[in-house]
């Protein structure tokens, strides 16, 4: 395949420095206090559980806020090594999200742009999160689901990824947008698999109320008192309107636009009915993952990866240069804000 054909040799010589000129300025900022910084973040919560200390204080930099039920999965991989296990899942997930990607090489520019616009990518990757690592394992699973026609697995791992972010259940909608119907065994494996979630949650409340307490009390610091929203429509309504009820309010109508808006493109007749199922995917991806109300970063990159790789079915050869305008745009904002921390 011929990445720089003559007609478009410049132009994507000049995304690919864009790209990583954002990656260096972000990169540059971020890795001043080192990389892989969530790491150290799972492994004092271990280490607290160990002392006999709570893992769940709010006296430290970056407080741990998970489900105990990963606390416990976190001991048991520290008998290994934390970081090794961690290591090798990461890597592991991004293999199989490189093998399971629709026509890789095809998609390799907008790939590279979803790392470098605003910074996100890269900084999603230099966190060391275990939240971005989800993200790609089910968008492995769900390619892989178009290819065999069954979204089993994908709902295996939604709801394993939901016992750590709840929110992951929110991407149960894409199998029956991408199907428009719902199977008797589909419903019976989700039966079963909320069944044993529920189970997980009400034996953890049994097994340990005050881990679970401190855990919700803890979660509740660092969303609200410390105003950590992350990048979504929540915290925008909030940063304008510095009211938490208005900002809820906001925020639901504007989900629940979005989620009517994507029903009814999917299943009224108009000329996005017949987008293809991976162009569905790919939209309704997006949609899910912008009305978590605490998207992060580590959120917000897999959707790019997803409305780069749209833009690029829909658009073909002229998602290049728009990519090329908004890398532009982010860049500036990214650079001056660079400067003024440094200088």
């Amino acid at each position: 395949m011929n990445w720089f054909p003559k007609n478009e040799r410049l132009l994507r010589i000049g995304v690919i420095v864009l790209c990583l000129g954002d990656i260096f300025l972000v990169l540059t900022q971020e890795m001043k206090n080192g990389i892989f910084w969530d790491f150290e973040v799972y492994r004092r919560a271990v280490s607290d559980v160990a002392l006999g200390l709570n893992p769940y204080r709010t006296d430290v930099k970056h407080c741990f806020v998970y489900h105990p039920v990963l606390l416990d999965i976190f001991t048991l991989f520290e008998y290994l090594n934390l970081k090794l296990v961690l290591g090798l899942l990461y890597s592991g997930t991004l293999v199989a999200f490189g093998f399971t990607f629709p026509r890789l090489k095809e998609y390799a520019f907008e790939l590279l742009a979803s790392v470098a616009f605003g910074g996100f990518g890269a900084l999603a990757i230099a966190t060391g999160n275990l939240t971005l690592y989800l993200h790609l394992a089910l968008l492995s699973v769900f390619f892989l689901s178009l290819k065999k026609d069954s979204f089993f697995y994908s709902y295996i791992v939604i709801l394993l990824a939901a016992l750590i972010k709840p929110y992951f259940l929110a991407y149960l909608f894409i199998p029956f947008l991408i199907q428009k119907k719902i199977f008797r065994k589909d419903l019976a494996l989700l039966a079963l698999g909320a069944t044993l979630l529920i189970g997980v949650i009400v034996f953890y409340n049994l097994k340990a109320p005050d881990q679970i307490h401190s855990f919700l009390s803890t979660l509740g610091y660092q969303t609200v008192s410390r105003h950590d929203f992350g990048l979504s429509f929540f915290n925008w309504a909030w940063l304008a309107t510095k009211n938490i009820f208005a900002a809820t309010l906001a925020h639901f109508f504007i989900s629940l636009a979005l989620l009517v808006f994507t029903f009814c493109l999917r299943f009224r007749k108009t000329r996005f009915s017949n987008l293809s199922n991976l162009d569905v995917l790919l939209v309704s991806y997006i949609v899910m993952t912008i009305l978590n109300p605490r998207m992060k970063q580590y959120d917000l990159f897999p959707a790019l990866i997803c409305l780069f790789t749209f833009c690029r079915n829909i658009f073909k050869e002229l998602t290049l240069r728009y990519i090329a305008v908004a890398l532009i745009a982010v860049s500036i904002p990214t650079a001056v804000v660079t400067l003024i921390k440094t200088f």
